[in-house]
C-alpha cells in the first residue's frame, strides 16, 4: 500500500500519519500494518486472501462493533483490496481461566443475537473428504434443532484481544449465519477444553440446560474443517 495514497484520505487531512509499521503477528489472510497519526492508531489490513465476501466482513464487523464487542471498521477499498479499522491493544491468550471463560461467553452471547439475513453457512459443503467420523456427528446434529445465529467461525486464540478480562473479537472474514454451538465448540476446541472446562464455559454461555452432544459433535467438525484448512496452506 502506497504511503502516498494514503495520505491523501479524508481520515488523515487533519490528523496526518506519523508512522506505519507491520504488525508483529501477522495472521493467513492479511498483511497488517498500524497506523500512528498524532491523534489517533488505526490498523490497515491488506488483503491476501481471494474468495471471502470483504463487503459483507465489513459490514459484520460494524454490527459486532456497535454492540462494542469488535473494533470498528472505518474505510474499505474493494477494488484496491484493504480495509481500515480502529487499533486496539490487547494481547492473546493460550489458556482460558475462569475469569476468561466468563468474559468470552457474554461476548458470544452478545454477538448471537444481531439480527442477520442471509443464508446458513453449509458447513458439510465446506469439507474436501469426508470419512466414518463425519458423516455420523453430521447425522447425529441431525437429529437436534439448528440454533441458527450469526457466528465467527474463527475463534482461534489469534483472533481474540484481551484488555484485562475484556476481550474484543477481530477478523471477520469467515463470520455468518451457523449454529451458535460451532462458535461455542470452536472455543473448546481451540482452547483444549477438558471435559470440566467445557462443561463451566458452556454453563456461563448457555445458563441452563445445553445439548452436551451437540458441543462434542461440532467440536469434530471444527477440528477437521481447521485440519483441512491448514493443510492447504
Amino acid at each position: 500500500m502506497n504511503r502516498a495514497v494514503l495520505e491523501k484520505l479524508a481520515l488523515f487531512k487533519n490528523d496526518p500519519i506519523r508512522s506505519i509499521t507491520p504488525v508483529g503477528t501477522q495472521g493467513y489472510c492479511n498483511l497488517n500494518y498500524r497506523i500512528e497519526t498524532i491523534k489517533h492508531t488505526y490498523l490497515l489490513r491488506i488483503f491476501k486472501e481471494e474468495g471471502i465476501d470483504r463487503q459483507r466482513e465489513f459490514f459484520l464487523q460494524q454490527k459486532a462493533a456497535d454492540l462494542s464487542i469488535a473494533p470498528r471498521p472505518l474505510l474499505i477499498d474493494l477494488d484496491a483490496g484493504w480495509m481500515m479499522t480502529e487499533f486496539v491493544n490487547g494481547e492473546h491468550l493460550e489458556i482460558l481461566n475462569e475469569s476468561g471463560m466468563r468474559s468470552l461467553a457474554k461476548v458470544l452471547q452478545t454477538l448471537h443475537t444481531i439480527e442477520i439475513d442471509m443464508p446458513s453457512l453449509a458447513l458439510y459443503d465446506l469439507f474436501k473428504e469426508y470419512n466414518a467420523e463425519i458423516e455420523r456427528v453430521f447425522n447425529l446434529l441431525d437429529t437436534y434443532p439448528k440454533e441458527i445465529v450469526l457466528c465467527h467461525n474463527d475463534l482461534n486464540p489469534k483472533n481474540l484481544l484481551w484488555q484485562e478480562n475484556e476481550v474484543a473479537l477481530i477478523d471477520f472474514e469467515y463470520a455468518a449465519a451457523n449454529d451458535r454451538y460451532f462458535d461455542v465448540a470452536a472455543v473448546c476446541e481451540e482452547f483444549n477444553l477438558s471435559q470440566e472446562a467445557q462443561e463451566k464455559f458452556c454453563s456461563f454461555y448457555f445458563e441452563g440446560d445445553y445439548i452436551v452432544q451437540k458441543v462434542e459433535a461440532y467440536r469434530v467438525i471444527y477440528r477437521q474443517l481447521c485440519n483441512e484448512w491448514f493443510e492447504g496452506r
